[in-house]
């Protein structure tokens, strides 16, 4: 109790940076979110947006109401900086319905996207990008990319491995 009192005293406005700091050593099970802290949860957020501070904070205080402004991040930044990070977030927040609406959507989504979940082996990223490479609707781009990361992880290699034997799997993405 002594603690969140002394870590609220950083929480004035005044001192952002400080703030940032205080919140990443708080234990979030045990504060309580009082409107002093909301305020300053939400400042620093605000001035950590797109890096890997910022998807710290949503994780450790399980902000799934930020899903949206993690899927920009990984879309923007793909495998650089905080991209990898918040797809890892993403995926442990269960997002796999905002995930493959991304991964469908226009080239430069699908294709910086799928970067930032470039090495991941988890079933349901393989799944993800499994569909990717087959879906024939893709631009060719999206596909080639979708094979090249699909090849980055060990699951994914397997599954990869199964696509490329079948006799249906387009010429266009073999080089891949």
């Amino acid at each position: 109790r002594g603690v969140n009192v002394r870590l609220c005293t950083c929480l004035r406005p005044d001192s952002k940076g400080l703030s940032v700091l205080a919140l990443r050593q708080m234990d979030s099970d045990q504060v309580k979110m009082t409107p002093i802290l909301k305020k300053a949860l939400e400042d620093a957020l605000q001035e950590t947006r797109g890096t890997v501070a910022y998807v710290n904070l949503v994780d450790k205080f399980s902000l799934k109401d930020k899903q949206h402004e993690l899927l920009k991040i990984a879309i923007k930044q793909g495998d650089q900086g905080a991209g990898p990070v918040a797809a890892d977030l993403l995926i442990k927040f269960d997002a796999a319905d905002i995930l493959k609406k991304a991964l469908h959507a226009d080239d430069s989504t699908s294709i910086g996207l799928l970067k930032s979940l470039k090495g991941k082996g988890n079933a349901d990223v393989v799944a993800l990008i499994s569909e990717v490479v087959q879906d024939s609707s893709q631009s060719t781009n999206s596909r080639k990319t979708a094979v090249q990361i699909l090849g980055s992880s060990w699951p994914g290699e397997e599954k990869l491995l199964s696509l490329v034997k079948d006799p249906n799997f387009a010429n266009a993405l073999k080089p891949a």
